[in-house]
């Protein structure tokens, strides 16, 4: 064959279209209406495989530039909807911008040069570059509203660029958009967990393609129907979605209706024919081409080739299409029939090449598999029987021949649709051995691309790659992968990716289930389905639609029922981790119900099944996960110590987990996990009043050199810094260092507004409201720049029960002090203002509180007690005695009635200085004194160091300071007579803590509060 001259190229496409002037009529005409508009005009054109829809798209120039010379246009590259990377907002318009800008590839499109693009994008380029530099650090929620933040300024510049020119964008392969999904049957919540990456796409056409002006859209793929029912094929799989017709249909985009390209006609064979060079010898010859490829141009085309390339044994004509592409494969297109032209033996290698990279591979790759894999030696003597440039050469020039796609924009050459259907059904490839070797050169190809990718967008696409290769060469191995892929992706709220890549799993495994898949006997159907149920709980708790999550979760509970009916370890112990979750963060909590569901989880994973190689493999890992949501079930419940022993554990586990080496990537990273980990792990001591242990945690895992010369801190996600620094100014806080701590809440500030995650600015601005609240206790003056932080908290955190009821109850002690500070200043206007909003406030704190109590879980009356104390404290401020008695009876009968986390020393110690102040009030000296020793003594229990010890010191001084002689006097004779009857273990009425613990913790309080007595003392 003639690769020297390009009118010789085998199996070249031809420019024109062929036999559709209709076609080209409407889009002169869709074109010549959109010149000028404000909105864009759409253009649909479908057909089958082979028609020209392609060809349609890349022959535009000539289609609307030779009708309109001297109009200004561009025409941006085609956009291919399966790609990876063809979904979301942002990416959709960066390839948008990538497509308008020249690269010296076709002049004729007349295209913006690099320059132009640049200055018309520079403010969106700018925002990009924020959001992916900030992107570990954001929610899911937040990512999702930085991308929509960055639409308007796409928008906006797109139109500048409008201005200048009528602008064409083009979309392939439309039938994409529609998903197939297995049907979980859930009932009325099937509906409202239906997740498809088309909808992102077509949320942007919604909301940013009805804005482009001047602008002519066209949208090309194969029929689709989203209303056939149900496919059982191992998976009972339906189609998901809306067609791209419905939506231009509803925004007003659509011009005309569908166009469809047809087969060619006789009329239009024979117009085929003489445009690729051909003579025809009378009608019949046309009419016998039209029946052998029933007028579809690239069958046509191979018939062209077949006719002269020389071969040693000349098949029969072929009666129909069917037997002509049986021939195809066995004559025109069989490398081993072509081994006296090294050329085009090259040229069929590199097409089986491709029919198993279908991701597509850049002609450097083609090349280096051909060349390391001798498809381009003498197999007789191993000598290179072509030059370096012959190689060259010949895969040059298979980008113009129509067997071929050239993915525009990425360099990348793909084998046409219909010929891998005709491979794969021929089973040619795997005859001629080429399986192993191309399967295992694109996956080490996309493992180096994922292990080298910087920019997300690149990591993403090679990840995807890496994934389905797996599963082409090894299902149940791929789906491993899958499984890690999908887990990374979430965790690292990349939900927009996670959804893509769910989309391709199941879209791969519909057509490959056709073809005969078989997963073997380490992974069932079922075993998939049930996965992606739990995949549907993940998703939602990633996008904050707790809700939905819980109903989902709920619903697949029932629907794919207990351990016992399916012997599925892992799918139960995901789901009770998502579910057990979803149930700690919604509004309206459940925390008796998630304890009981993370405790399942982790028996199940302690122990996981041999038969599973994939819990077997990583179950630590998830082991882990759920020690850490348990965790921080019991930290919201104040029970500290619980958190801790599940922190621990959840360390341990992390800490043991070593990467198979025969699952090589993708892997978990879980570099972030275990310093978020270090982090609760270090508040939660804090918490309990262990100062030294919070400190050995942050420096280990968060502040210490993780090299010479770089702390690790630097080496995490800038939001994770602002929390680490913020733990650290809440540890300094606790242990007195106001000025430190004002230092480390600083710089955890700057770091929580680079990262933008709304959650951690919230938890960042909260402390910072602490410092300034404690440092008005200190100074005793009037500082009102809380109140704006509080306001700007409370809308941060209005979703999240657990935040509110902390955030308010800090606002309330705020507002109560103030009160108390206007108190003593005789103010009583400002000081009962200041009081019955403290009021407000423990009650929007006692809502969120209660929000978590139920029959199961007692814990949170820890917390209602905490604030019914809270509120017997403002009560006895505004001199309502009965009323603040009152909520202290109800706290103090809630601590009796059950068991408590330790925390409750510093509540019941706090309950107690309550007690004696009113004694104090009553002139009850002996009362006051016992009281005051008691909430002393439960301070220290907790811990010899805590916030509750200094102040207690510091409110003693004050409180003892203002008695005279005489009941100093009567103080000291009661402690010398009885003192250590006030502090009689068996006195204690609920809550003791150990007799030890006690025994040493009462001896503390009885030296301070002597030795105060006597320093106080007017000798």
């Amino acid at each position: 064959m003639n690769y020297e001259n390009e009118a010789k190229i085998p199996f070249r496409r031809i420019k024109e279209l062929i036999g559709h002037p209709e076609t080209v009529a409407v889009v002169q005409q869709a074109f010549a209406t959109a010149h000028g508009a404000a909105q864009p005009q759409a253009l649909v054109v479908e057909a089958g495989a082979g028609l020209g829809k392609s060809h349609l798209l890349s022959g535009l120039d000539w289609i609307l530039a030779s009708e309109r010379p001297d109009l200004f246009l561009c025409i941006a590259r085609i956009i291919d909807l399966s790609d990876t990377n063809a979904r979301s907002s942002n990416t959709i318009q960066r390839k948008i911008i990538e497509g308008l800008t020249y690269k010296e590839d076709n002049p004729k499109d007349h295209r913006f040069t690099p320059t132009r693009i640049a200055d018309a994008f520079q403010e969106y380029n700018a925002k990009d570059a924020e959001l992916q530099k900030q992107r570990a650090s954001l929610s899911a929620a937040e990512i999702i509203q930085y991308q929509e933040d960055l639409s308007p300024l796409f928008v906006q510049a797109y139109k500048t660029l409008a201005a200048e020119r009528t602008i064409v964008l083009s979309f392939d392969t439309t039938e994409s958009l529609i998903s197939l999904q297995p049907d979980h049957d859930l009932g009325t919540v099937e509906q409202s967990v239906e997740q498809s990456s088309a909808e992102l796409f077509y949320a942007w056409i919604e909301t940013v393609l009805t804005q482009l002006p001047n602008t002519l859209v066209i949208f090309c793929g194969r029929p689709v129907h989203v209303d056939q029912q149900s496919t059982e094929i191992g998976f009972n799989l339906r189609p998901i979605g809306r067609t791209i017709t419905t939506v231009l249909q509803a925004t007003g985009l659509l011009y005309g209706g569908v166009n469809k390209l047809q087969p060619l006609d006789a009329t239009g064979v024979a117009a085929y024919l003489r445009a690729y060079g051909e003579t025809i010898d009378d009608e019949q010859q046309v009419s016998q081409i039209l029946q052998q490829t029933d007028g579809m141009p690239l069958l046509i085309t191979c018939l062209i080739e077949d006719r002269h390339f020389p071969q040693q044994f000349q098949p029969a004509p072929p009666k129909d299409r069917a037997e002509f592409e049986r021939q195809i494969l066995e004559f025109l297109l069989n490398p081993l029939r072509a081994a006296t032209d090294p050329q085009h033996q090259l040229f069929l290698y590199a097409l089986y090449v491709l029919s198993y990279a279908r991701r597509g591979l850049r002609r450097d790759q083609l090349k280096q598999f051909l060349v390391e894999f001798d498809y381009t030696t003498n197999p007789l003597d191993g000598q290179s029987w072509m030059s370096d440039a012959n190689i060259e050469d010949v895969l040059q020039r298979m980008e113009k021949m129509a067997l071929i796609k050239r993915r525009p924009g990425t360099y990348l050459l793909y084998l046409h649709d219909h010929f891998y259907s005709l491979i794969d059904q021929s089973g040619r490839a795997s005859a001629l051995g080429m399986r192993d070797e191309v399967l295992g050169f694109v996956i080490n190809n996309a493992e180096q691309r994922l292990i080298n990718a910087t920019a997300r967008n690149e990591k993403f696409i090679a990840l995807s790659d890496l994934v389905y290769y797996r599963m082409i060469a090894d299902p149940a191995r791929g789906y491993r992968a899958y499984l890690t892929a999908s887990y990374q992706l979430l965790e690292e709220n990349e939900i927009h990716s996670a959804l893509v890549l769910r989309d391709e799993l199941w879209q791969w495994l519909s057509i490959e289930y056709h073809q005969g898949l078989v997963l073997g006997t380490a992974l069932t159907p079922m075993e998939i389905v049930r996965d992606d149920a739990v995949w549907l709980v993940r998703y939602f708790v990633s996008t904050g639609g707790y809700t939905t999550a819980v109903a989902a979760g709920t619903a697949i509970q029932k629907r794919y029922g207990s351990l016992e009916v399916h012997q599925d370890d892992f799918f139960t112990a995901m789901l009770n981790i998502r579910l057990g979750s979803a149930l700690t963060l919604e509004r309206n909590v459940n925390f008796g119900d998630a304890r009981s569901l993370f405790s399942q989880a982790i028996d199940i994973l302690s122990h996981p099944a041999p038969n599973d190689i994939y819990l077997q493999h990583h179950h630590d890992v998830f082991l882990a996960v759920a020690y850490v949501a348990a965790g921080y079930l019991e930290r919201n419940l104040n029970n500290y110590e619980q958190a801790n022993t599940y922190y621990r554990a959840a360390l341990e586990a992390y800490t043991r987990y070593q990467p198979p080496a025969e699952e090589p990537l993708p892997r978990f990273e879980l570099n972030e996990s275990v310093s978020q980990l270090a982090i609760n792990m270090a508040y939660s001591d804090v918490q309990l009043g262990n100062y030294p242990r919070a400190q050995r945690w942050l420096d280990t895992y968060i502040f210490q050199n993780q090299t010479k010369d770089r702390p690790r801190i630097e080496l995490l996600t800038i939001d994770r810094q602002a929390l680490a620094y913020n733990v650290r100014s809440i540890l300094q806080l606790e242990k007195g260092d106001l000025i430190v701590a004002q230092r480390s809440n600083k710089m955890a500030l700057e770091r929580a507004r680079a990262a933008v995650r709304q959650r951690t600015l919230g938890l960042v601005r909260i402390q910072q409201a602490t410092i300034l609240y404690e440092r008005m206790k200190r100074d005793g003056e009037y500082d009102a720049n809380p109140l704006s932080i509080f306001n700007e908290a409370a809308e941060i955190f209005a979703d999240e029960a657990t935040s509110l009821r902390e955030l308010h109850l800090l606002w309330g002690k705020y507002e109560r002090d103030y009160g108390e500070y206007f108190k003593t200043h005789n103010d009583t206007t400002a000081a009962e203002t200041h009081l019955h909003s403290a009021l407000q406030h423990f009650d929007q704190s006692l809502v969120a509180a209660r929000k978590g109590q139920s029959d199961v879980s007692p814990q949170p009356s820890l917390q209602v007690a905490e604030i019914l104390h809270n509120k017997a404290f403002v009560y006895r401020l505004l001199d309502e005695q009965d009323a603040a008695r009152q909520f202290l009876t109800q706290a103090e009968t809630m601590l009796a009635n059950t068991t408590m986390p330790f925390y409750v020393q510093l509540v019941a110690s706090s309950i107690a200085y309550e007690q004696a102040q009113h004694a104090r009030q009553e002139g009850d000296i002996a009362t006051m004194l016992e009281y005051s020793m008691v909430a002393l003594a439960r301070a220290f229990a907790f811990s010899t160091e805590n916030h509750n010890v200094r102040a207690f010191k510091r409110f003693f001084e004050r409180d003892f300071g203002s008695l005279d002689n005489n009941q100093l006097q009567q103080m000291h004779d009661m402690l010398k007579s009885s003192g250590d009857t006030f502090l009689a273990y068996e006195r204690l009425p609920y809550q003791r803590p150990a007799p030890k613990r006690w025994d040493d913790a009462a001896r503390n309080s009885r030296e301070f509060i002597e030795n105060l007595i006597l320093q106080l003392y007017d000798v």
